[in-house]
């Protein structure tokens, strides 16, 4: 399972690099972030360097891969001008709290976990693990089926829809979810 992980997220990073990070830049840009913003599968960290420096907060990047950490850390070095910090870690079993991050990102990483009753699970611990969490977004290429599964499954997690953009990818959308425990005046 850990080789086609490791498969998928280097097939995926053009695709991410290229396509994916202008539009969350775009969604972020609305989103008007003041805290840290939190990349769940950062793979080698790019996408949390180049929106820190565009957004001018601090980042972090979780990703099971020891490798792609590395590599993140190293590609942190060449920023220094950039706030960031890369963590190994099981993005669906995260131990720590990290009060500092404001936004959740997460791409590419829905048909990897099983989208039943233990992923509510993993939405409400990220509510735990990031207490101060006002948006989640997510972005992904998903069949109708579950995109339906997905989003019945974050609003019982209590994750409020905000927003969802379709792209040009087959199948790819952008959605928004706001954590229902924030009321936020900053939207515009």
């Amino acid at each position: 399972m850990k080789q086609s992980l490791e498969t998928t997220s280097k097939v995926s990073l053009p695709i991410k690099r290229y396509t994916i990070d202008k539009y969350i830049l775009e969604a972020l840009k609305h989103l008007y972030p003041k805290g840290a913003i939190c990349d769940l599968g950062c793979g080698d960290g790019d996408r949390v360097i180049s929106l820190c420096k565009e957004l001018n907060v601090k980042g972090y990047g979780f990703d099971f891969s020891q490798k792609a950490i590395v590599s993140a850390i190293r590609q942190a070095k060449k920023h220094p001008e950039v706030s960031s910090c890369f963590i190994a870690d099981d993005i669906s079993d995260i131990k720590e709290e990290w009060p500092e991050v404001e936004v959740l990102i997460q791409t590419l990483t829905m048909l990897r976990l099983s989208l039943n009753k233990n992923y509510v699970k993993i939405f409400e611990n990220y509510k735990r693990n990031f207490p101060n969490m006002k948006y989640f977004l997510v972005f992904d290429m998903i069949a109708s089926k579950t995109h339906s599964a997905l989003n019945e499954l974050l609003k019982s997690s209590h994750y409020e829809f905000y927003q969802e953009t379709t792209f040009p990818l087959s199948n790819s959308r952008l959605w928004i979810f706001k954590n229902k425990n924030f009321q936020d005046n900053c939207l515009r």
